[in-house]
């Protein structure tokens, strides 16, 4: 996880496996714990037993004593992927080296919504997602639309810049992802979409049209 005064953007990496179930179906998207460093090695012994599986990547650029700059991909969230599976393919997932477990509760695997890895997938595609690590002192708004549709998260404002923060319970981390100024509303009630909705403000929240977007964590105490 990057300190709430850095920045760093990053890409994913994409392992297909099987084609994509829609979670009634029975597939979900769940995160699993790897050994430490193992992270992509994983990836490749997932990719042989045709698992699907998702690892979130950063780029950290590092010079050294003789100012070259070497760039290194690294997972955005060390010791963790996600994977997208049916409850019968866990048995696969945990015979995987490397793979420490699937996390959950007492009660079994939980699943991570689909609108939480869509939005992960959505900003590695653009360089445009971090981890997040400063104080959340914004206003809760959901997503309308598309794949995310639903998605509630923090607006973070930067030096007039826009990102949504929201929290991936199951592995205890944060992520912050760039969004669309008209996509977003203040949450309220929900209305038939399933979308939270204040009743006083039908209109997305007040950004410019032409405002830049880009991820930049907030420094703790700085003010939208």
């Amino acid at each position: 996880m990057i300190s709430s005064n850095s920045f760093q953007p990053f890409t994913g990496e994409f392992h297909p496996g099987t084609p994509e179930i829609p979670c009634a179906t029975g597939k979900c998207w769940y995160a699993v714990s790897t050994l430490a460093k193992h992270e992509k090695s994983v990836v490749r012994h997932l990719d042989a037993r045709n698992v699907e599986c998702f690892l979130p990547t950063h780029e950290v650029t590092r010079r050294w004593k003789n100012r070259q700059t070497v760039r290194t991909i690294l997972p955005l969230f060390p010791t963790y992927l996600f994977v997208h599976i049916c409850e019968h393919e866990r048995v696969r997932v945990l015979g995987s080296p490397g793979i420490t477990s699937i996390l959950g509760n007492g009660h079994g695997p939980i699943p991570v919504p689909t609108p939480q890895i869509e939005m992960l997938r959505a900003g590695a595609l653009c360089n445009a997602v971090s981890s997040y690590a400063g104080e959340l002192l914004g206003q809760r708004v959901a997503i309308t639309g598309g794949v995310m549709n639903g998605l509630q998260g923090t607006l973070v404002r930067t030096h007039g810049r826009l990102h949504l923060v929201f929290a991936l319970e199951s592995i205890n981390q944060m992520a912050a992802v760039e969004v669309k100024w008209d996509r977003l509303f203040p949450a309220g009630k929900l209305n038939e979409s399933g979308i939270k909705i204040e009743r006083r403000s039908q209109s997305a929240l007040p950004v410019p049209p032409n405002s830049s977007v880009r991820i930049l964590p907030k420094a703790p105490g700085a003010r939208s």
